[in-house]
């Protein structure tokens, strides 16, 4: 890869749930680690750092291959930019990278610096384990409220179980 992304922060937030740890490499929804191979999350982090503003398909090239790379650019470029909205559910409708129709492609979520906030993350009940929700609780004064769409799992084993004896 050309180079490496330059960051005011070690870890950002987006989304709901996002959070993008540069010095590690590393994405995470809720907690929970996301696999992005190396071409789409070092497109990703050039994105990020430019959030906001438009990167040509030619800025990604030359981030991201250099300029002395020679291959097919734009099945390349398609291809980390599908992965991408694939990892942050963003596919359907994007609302994190927006295509900008001939011209390239911009970053338009709001980013924040993760290590500026101690509030809690949020867990969303349908990803977070059992330990994340005891680790919330213990913070919170010990109650979490789980929604009973979230349970239903549970439940069915216990009345599965019931019916069995």
């Amino acid at each position: 890869m050309a180079s490496n992304p330059v960051a005011k922060t070690d870890c950002l937030r987006f989304g709901d749930d996002f959070e993008l740890n540069v010095r590690a490499y590393e994405l995470r929804s809720a907690g929970i680690p996301l696999k992005l191979k190396p071409i789409p999350m070092e497109l990703l982090l050039f994105l990020v750092e430019h959030r906001g503003k438009l990167v040509t398909r030619e800025q990604i090239v030359e981030r991201i291959w250099g300029k002395s790379v020679f291959l097919d650019n734009d099945n390349s470029i398609n291809g980390a930019i599908s992965r991408i909205r694939q990892v942050l559910r963003d596919a359907e409708r994007p609302h994190f990278v927006q295509t900008i129709s001939g011209k390239g492609y911009r970053f338009s979520a709001l980013v924040t610096d993760a290590g500026a906030s101690p509030a809690q993350p949020t867990l969303s009940p349908q990803t977070a384990t059992s330990e994340d929700l005891t680790t919330k609780a213990s913070a919170q004064g010990g109650i979490v409220h789980v929604p009973i769409l979230s349970r239903w799992p549970l439940l069915l084993g216990v009345l599965i179980a019931l019916t069995a004896t």
